[in-house]
C-alpha cells in the first residue's frame, strides 16, 4: 500500500532535516542504574552537539511504506510528520494511503490550500491550532511567535482546501493580561469568522496554571480567569463560534498540585477521604486551617525569583535556574 505512487531516486528529492518516526521500542541494557543515566547524559550531550541527520523525503516514504506492511498506525504518524517539512509536496503522495488521516494540531505556516485538500480527502474534517490569546501582546509574553495574520490565513487556506472546521486553543490569565488583551480574541475571532465564513469554529479556552520549571513559576493563577471566561464565552456565542471554556475551577485545584510543597500531603489524604470533589478541597482546608498556609498562598500568589525557595528547587529541571530568570524578564518587558 504505497503512499506514493511516484518513487524518484532519493538523491533528488530535497533534504529532511527532522523526521520523527515510531519504528519500533528501544531495546533495554544492563549494567547498573549510575552506569545506565551516565550513558544516557552522555548521548544526550553527543546528540545536542551533534548537527541534524538529513533525510530524503523519498526516504521517509520508503520508511512508512514498509512499516504500513505491519502496523499502520506509526506509519501513518511518521507520514504525517514528513509533512511539516514538506507541506506542499508531500500532500499529493499522502492521498494514496489507504487510510484516514489525523493529525493533533498543526502549525499555522504549514497548513496551505493543499495540504488542506489532501487531508479534507483523507477523512480529516477539521484542523487544530494553539494560538494562545488573540492579543500579540500576549503571544509575545509567552514567547508564541504568531502573527494574528497567519492565524488567518491558516483559516482561508484550511476552507480553500475543503475542510470544514478549524479549532483554536488558548487562555486566559496570562500573567500581565489585560481587558483589552481580551478584546483582541474576540476581534480575532470576529475576523475569522468573516474571512472563512464556511468553517465551523471553536475556541478551547483554560485558564493560566503555573508550572514548575518554567519561567511562569512564580506567577500565581489571575482572579479575573473565571470572569474572563464568561465575558467570551457571551462575546463568541453571537459570533456563531463554539466556546470550550476549562473550568475555572479545576484550573486552582491544577495551581495548588503544581505549586504545592509537602504540607499538602495531609489536605491530600483528607480529600482523597472526602470524596476528590471540588467541595472535598474546600472541606479539607477549613479543616486544617491554621495548620497550613491559606488556598490563595499556594494558587494566586506572586513570588519574587530572588528571595523564594520553591518547593522544587533542590531539583534540577532542563533548564537552569538563571535561564529560566532570564526568560521571565523577558516575558515581564512585555507585560
Amino acid at each position: 500500500m504505497p503512499i506514493s505512487a511516484a518513487q524518484p531516486q532519493c538523491s533528488a528529492a530535497p533534504p529532511l532535516r527532522r523526521v520523527v518516526a515510531a519504528v519500533g521500542k528501544r531495546g533495554g541494557g544492563g549494567g547498573g542504574g549510575a552506569k545506565r543515566r551516565g550513558r544516557e547524559k552522555q548521548q544526550q550531550q553527543q546528540q545536542a552537539a551533534a548537527p541534524p541527520r538529513s533525510k530524503t523525503l523519498h526516504m521517509a516514504e520508503c520508511k512508512a511504506d514498509e512499516i504500513l506492511c505491519f502496523d499502520p498506525v506509526p506509519a501513518a504518524r511518521g507520514a504525517l510528520q514528513v509533512l511539516y517539512a514538506y507541506p506542499n509536496t508531500y500532500s499529493v503522495g499522502i492521498t494514496s494511503l489507504g487510510y484516514q488521516l489525523v493529525i493533533a494540531s498543526v502549525r499555522t505556516n504549514t497548513v496551505t490550500p493543499q495540504l488542506a485538500a489532501a487531508l479534507s480527502s483523507r477523512g480529516t474534517r477539521s484542523l487544530t491550532v494553539a494560538v494562545e490569546s488573540g492579543s500579540q501582546r500576549v503571544r509575545d509574553i509567552v514567547n508564541k511567535k504568531l502573527a494574528t495574520e497567519e492565524i488567518v490565513q491558516c483559516a482561508r487556506n484550511a476552507q480553500e482546501g475543503g475542510l470544514e472546521g478549524l479549532k483554536l486553543y488558548g487562555m486566559v490569565g496570562v500573567p500581565g493580561e489585560q481587558e483589552e488583551d481580551v478584546d483582541a480574541t474576540i476581534t480575532m475571532m470576529q475576523q475569522l469568522r468573516r474571512e472563512a465564513p464556511k468553517l465551523r469554529l471553536t475556541l478551547g479556552c483554560s485558564t493560566f496554571v503555573p508550572k514548575a520549571h518554567t519561567p511562569f513559576q512564580w506567577y500565581g493563577v489571575s482572579s479575573e480567569g473565571d470572569r474572563r471566561l464568561k465575558r467570551l464565552e457571551k462575546a463568541l456565542g453571537r459570533e456563531g463560534v463554539e466556546f470550550r471554556p476549562e473550568s475555572y475551577k479545576w484550573s486552582v485545584v491544577q495551581a495548588l498540585l503544581s505549586r504545592g510543597d509537602r504540607r499538602l500531603s495531609r489536605l491530600l489524604l483528607l480529600v482523597r477521604q472526602y470524596g476528590d470533589s471540588l467541595g472535598s478541597f474546600r472541606r479539607a482546608f477549613k479543616e486544617l486551617q491554621g495548620e497550613l498556609p491559606p488556598m490563595e498562598h499556594y494558587v494566586s500568589s506572586n513570588y519574587d525569583p530572588a528571595a523564594t525557595v520553591l518547593p522544587w528547587s533542590h531539583l534540577h529541571g532542563p533548564l537552569p535556574l538563571a535561564t529560566l530568570v532570564k526568560h521571565q524578564e523577558e516575558a515581564q518587558r512585555h507585560m
